[in-house]
């Protein structure tokens, strides 16, 4: 765990962008432009046509669409990502970390582990370079990052928008939007 906490810790020292792919039963799910700086992230993601929005300031994570005016926001000590492990997982002490060797995968040498997380595995190749989860294997869905590019993020990149209203749900709007459709 100590190996993998070394590796996940390089990335507060990386300012970075770059493509995040979501591929479930071998089909494209979603692209995303990710931003990433210290402990923050901006993620605009595209599904469908419909592209949604996540910033985690480093204490709050916002989320909203571009369907709506709503979104919500989320405390981090309450906040649960169901997707790849992190962090947050590899201090608990029932997490087990298994290191599996090292691979290639998109071009960036990688670590390769084993995560088993409250009794689900998942597979990630680690970037020892920038500290984060190039590919990531878990039941049918697997995530891959391409196409990192080193840059200087903007600090106004984690400010949520204040034409957002982050006090209620970010979906309670589509239905009415579907319905006028």
């Amino acid at each position: 765990k100590d190996t993998l906490l070394e590796y996940y810790n390089k990335r507060a020292y990386n300012s970075l962008e770059y493509t995040y792919t979501m591929m479930m039963d071998n089909k494209l799910v979603s692209v995303s432009l990710v931003k990433a700086k210290d402990v923050r992230m901006f993620m605009e993601t595209k599904t469908e046509g419909m592209i949604s929005n996540m910033i985690n300031d480093g204490q709050f994570v916002y989320m909203w669409t571009s369907m709506t005016g709503m979104g919500q926001k989320y405390d981090l000590k309450d906040y649960e990502n169901k997707g790849e492990a992190g962090l947050q997982d590899f201090e608990k002490p029932t997490t087990e970390v298994k290191i599996l060797g090292r691979e290639t995968v998109n071009g960036y040498d990688c670590v390769k582990v084993e995560i088993k997380v409250e009794g689900e595995v998942q597979y990630q190749w680690i970037s020892e370079k920038y500290g984060i989860a190039i590919r990531v294997i878990m039941d049918n869905m697997q995530m891959d990052v391409t196409n990192i590019l080193v840059k200087d993020i903007p600090d106004v990149t984690f400010i949520p928008p204040s034409n957002i209203n982050f006090g209620g749900s970010m979906f309670s709007g589509l239905g009415q939007l579907v319905q006028v459709s």
